[in-house]
């Protein structure tokens, strides 16, 4: 367990270390952000948006949404295939931890750092330009610090699943950004899923995207109560659970493609 500690913390170092990336992340996360909210304000000001979600909530959808996409940082796929693309991987089957364990250490302290240094600057900007407030309640605020949690390692092992295919394929290439957009853009990130037609809403609820983005952003402006919020937490632990019970299967048939050659 030290081990994996010792790799949190050096990830955290590491993200204070360069600074000018911090910086220049935050201002460019800031424009994004600036964007956004002035798109949704032209939107319901010209009353091209027939929705029960008020302008109020739209703006702190928004800007949780923009702050969701800096704190969930994920690097376990650029690890694998960098890894098996360099031959790395078979240095890290002689080491006495778990591989998929230490990128998760890894990408933890760096959603630690994130936290730190990216997400606060950008929420009390935030607080101080739009009047961004705190959810309703103590038990909205403490089941959003789960739903976001739960929400994170949904997506961590669908990346480490994607990133087990760099042992087929060596190369992912393009296809990786790719598939971060659409998983944004499945999970509620860009526009809600409540804008979607009912048959939609449906059956996008029960699948594992929206419950990275759209529940825990629902349960902080109010747009779901406490009892309500409930039910998708628990989806998303059921989701969570699969996520890692078939990242754990998929590892173990992808490290039997790994062919080490020499003496």
């Amino acid at each position: 367990m030290k081990v994996y500690w010792y790799i949190m913390r050096s990830r955290i170092l590491m993200t204070m270390a360069y600074r000018f990336q911090v910086i220049s992340t935050v201002l460019c996360q800031i424009v994004i952000l600036f964007a956004s909210v002035f798109f949704w304000k032209a939107a319901y000001g010209l009353e091209a948006v027939q929705s029960d979600t008020t302008l109020d909530q739209m703006i702190h959808y928004t800007v949780l949404s923009n702050l969701l996409a800096v704190l969930y940082t994920t690097f376990v796929e650029q690890n694998i295939n960098q890894n098996v693309r360099q031959g790395n991987v078979a240095v890290d089957f002689i080491k006495p931890i778990n591989i998929m364990g230490s990128y998760f250490a890894a990408d933890i302290g760096m959603m630690i750092g994130s936290l730190l240094f990216r997400f606060i600057p950008m929420y009390l900007i935030s607080g101080l330009v739009f009047g961004f407030t705190l959810p309703v309640s103590f038990p909205a605020l403490m089941l959003f610090i789960v739903s976001t949690f739960l929400g994170f390692v949904i997506l961590w092992c669908i990346c480490g699943i994607f990133g087990l295919f760099s042992f087929w394929v060596i190369q992912l290439g393009p296809i990786g950004g790719a598939k971060d957009y659409i998983i944004r853009f499945l999970s509620g990130s860009f526009v809600p899923i409540w804008f979607f037609p009912e048959g939609i809403q449906q059956v996008f609820n029960f699948l594992p995207f929206v419950h990275i983005y759209q529940t825990p952003i629902s349960i902080y402006i109010g747009k779901i109560t406490v009892l309500e919020s409930l039910f998708p937490i628990g989806i998303q632990l059921f989701w969570a659970a699969v996520m890692v019970l078939c990242l754990t299967q998929f590892q173990k048939v992808a490290f039997r493609k790994v062919v080490v050659q020499g003496g």
